[in-house]
């Protein structure tokens, strides 16, 4: 649709937008449901960064090494 000379029209639409979204944002602002945390978290807890990314696995013992398997030999595979 093609608001080229229909100012009236403009108008109209502006002022109803705008209306939607003051209602928007007094909406959203009288909802008062979300209360903020009255005891903050502790923030220095040490993190434990060595099982992030696998928590299930079991810690590995500081002395224990893991037995190195067979080497595979080097193969080079043909280019196409």
């Amino acid at each position: 649709m093609k608001l080229r000379k229909q100012t009236q029209l403009k108008a109209v639409l502006a002022t109803v937008i705008g209306g939607l979204l003051a209602g928007f944002f007094v909406l959203v602002r009288s909802e008062s449901h979300v209360k903020a945390a009255t005891e903050p978290t502790p923030s220095n807890t040490p993190v434990d960064y060595g099982r992030f990314f696998a928590p299930n696995l079991p810690t590995p013992s500081a002395g224990t090494q893991p037995a190195p398997g067979p080497r595979q030999p080097h193969t080079r595979t043909r280019a196409s």
